[in-house]
């Protein structure tokens, strides 16, 4: 246990607190120690700096060094907590679900600026939905839309349906168990995914925090890191509806990997971005012996202009 002095204020634990986390180099051990004394009080952090001067009980002080216990230990604050916000909203998480990262909020813009250019978004679809942090976001800003969330983890679903029905939307979704789209049927508008894409090397230069606490199966894709990608894309092609657009997060280093991997299966890519880090790339299926065949019966075909053009009197 740290060794925290007795019956003392709520400024002092935020020093001695502070002062443990700097011996394990937390990047911001002050913060930290707001929040971690806040929860431990059962208060929110901006009424502990207004009352900093506030004297600890003794159960309080239990809870506060079985908490602070736990974060020398590099537990992420998140499990802790068991909470993290996402997209300005509250989301349980559990050691059974990837933490939610802010930068994944990258995908939801890129959703709603699609859907603002004409992308239909009756029904989406999040392949590895962990906390439904993804689905349930992008939910929360289309009220009148559908979504379904596929886990193979039954935890994992079970925080997802938990998070649905606090923010309100277990109307509206559904969640499945399955390996990523086996078992499920029907047409999305959208769908969305965030699957593992590193290597199994990759996997041991993370950081301790990552790999003792969160489920080691979101991060390792296979010993080339797209085992997932190459099970997804033909899966993805059956479960799109057409005009459909799919929407990933995947690491930068493999960004045209794996979108070779998706036009194996006559993906396009529309559009990407990368952080140097991540990548978030949106792709739409395109039937190429549908468009073959259309244009070889339409009269309106280029070649068939361009025919009438060669013939036309008027034609310079």
């Amino acid at each position: 246990m740290p060794n925290l002095s007795k019956k003392s204020t709520a400024q002092q634990k935020i020093a001695e607190t502070e002062a443990l986390l700097k011996t394990i180099e937390i990047a911001n051990p002050r913060f930290e120690a707001h929040v971690l004394i806040a929860h431990s009080l059962q208060i929110d952090r901006f009424t502990l700096l207004r009352d900093r001067e506030r004297v600890i009980s003794e159960e309080e002080e239990l809870r506060l060094n079985k908490i602070v216990s736990r974060r020398l230990q590099y537990e992420p604050i998140p499990y802790i907590l068991k909470k993290q916000e996402f997209w300005n909203l509250p989301f349980q998480v559990t050691p059974d679900v990837l933490i939610p990262r802010p930068w994944s909020e990258e995908i939801v813009i890129n959703v709603l600026n699609a859907i603002e250019n004409g992308l239909k978004a009756d029904r989406i679809l999040e392949l590895g939905v962990g906390s439904g942090c993804l689905l349930l976001s992008i939910l929360s800003e289309l009220p009148d839309s559908q979504g379904v969330g596929v886990d193979l983890s039954s935890k994992a679903l079970k925080i997802a349906a938990i998070n649905a029905q606090n923010l309100g939307m277990s109307k509206r979704t559904q969640f499945i168990k399955s390996n990523w789209g086996q078992e499920v049927t029907g047409l999305f508008d959208i769908i969305v995914a965030n699957p593992p894409y590193l290597t199994t090397s990759d996997y041991d230069f993370l950081k301790k925090p990552m790999r003792e606490y969160e489920p080691r199966s979101a991060y390792i894709s296979g010993k080339d890191g797209l085992c997932d990608y190459k099970v997804l894309a033909p899966e993805i092609k059956r479960l799109l509806a057409p005009k459909g657009q799919v929407f990933l997060e995947a690491d930068a280093s493999r960004k045209y990997l794996i979108t070779d991997v998706f036009k194996k299966h006559n993906f396009t890519l529309t559009h990407e971005f990368d952080n140097t880090i991540t990548a978030f790339l949106t792709l739409r299926y395109s039937d190429v012996s549908a468009t073959a065949d259309k244009r070889h019966n339409n009269p309106t075909d280029v070649s068939a202009t361009a025919d009438s053009r060669h013939n036309s009197p008027t034609n310079k």
